[in-house]
C-alpha cells in the first residue's frame, strides 16, 4: 500500500497542516536545547559578560576552620575582615571610611560587622569597625589562600569567604555589592 497523498482527498490539507504544527512544536522545544550546546562547544566562541559585582568572587568558596570563625565580631552577620596590610599605613582613614559604609546601609547595618586586623598599636578612628590583632588561626589563613594583600574579604554568616576586594576598593561599589547581597540573602530573614 502506498502513502501517497491523494489529490481528491479531503484530508490532505489537514493531514499536512497537523504534521507541519508538530514540526514547529518539536523545533520550539529543541531549538533552546540546541543553541545551549552549541554555545558550551568548542565552535563557539562566546563568552558570558562579567559580573556586575564589584567585588572578585572567591571560587571555589572557601569555608572558615573553627578558630578563625571564632575571631569574628557576629557570627550572624556577614563580615568584612580586612588585613593588616590594608590597615599599614592610613589605618584610621580606614576605619573612618568602614564607619561611614556602616551608616551608609541604613537599615541593613546591624547585618554587616567589620574586623580589621593590625599590627602593632591599635589605630584610633571613629569607625564603626572592630578592630583587633590577627590571631594566628586568621594569620595562616591570609598567607595560605594568598589573601594577605587584600583590601578586604567577605565572610557570609555561614562562615565561608566569598568574595575579596581590592586595597583601594570604592566604598560606593562595595555598599552595592553589600546591598544587593542582603536584598537577596535568606540568612537574615525572621
Amino acid at each position: 500500500m502506498s502513502s501517497s497523498v491523494d489529490p481528491t482527498d479531503s484530508n490532505a490539507p489537514s493531514n499536512l497542516r497537523s504534521r507541519l504544527t508538530l514540526l514547529a512544536i518539536v523545533a520550539l522545544f529543541l531549538a533552546p536545547v540546541l543553541a545551549a550546546v552549541f554555545l558550551q562547544s568548542r565552535m563557539s566562541d562566546y563568552a558570558p559578560e562579567a559580573s556586575r559585582a564589584y567585588g572578585e568572587l572567591v571560587s571555589p568558596v572557601v569555608a572558615l576552620p573553627d578558630p578563625a570563625r571564632a575571631a569574628l565580631p557576629d557570627a550572624q552577620a556577614w563580615t568584612l575582615v580586612v588585613p593588616p596590610a590594608a590597615c599599614a599605613e592610613a589605618c584610621t582613614e580606614l576605619l573612618d571610611l568602614l564607619g561611614r559604609l556602616d551608616r551608609a546601609l541604613g537599615r541593613h547595618a546591624d547585618e554587616v560587622a567589620e574586623l580589621v586586623f593590625f599590627d602593632g598599636t591599635p589605630p584610633a578612628g571613629e569607625g564603626a569597625a572592630v578592630a583587633s590583632p590577627v590571631p594566628p588561626a586568621w594569620q595562616a589563613l591570609l598567607v595560605e589562600q594568598g589573601w594577605a594583600d587584600a583590601g578586604a574579604i567577605l565572610v557570609d554568616p555561614l562562615g565561608n569567604v566569598m568574595m575579596r576586594y581590592p586595597v583601594d576598593f570604592d566604598p560606593s561599589r562595595m555598599k552595592r555589592d553589600l546591598e544587593r547581597l542582603l536584598k537577596y540573602s535568606k540568612f537574615n530573614e525572621s
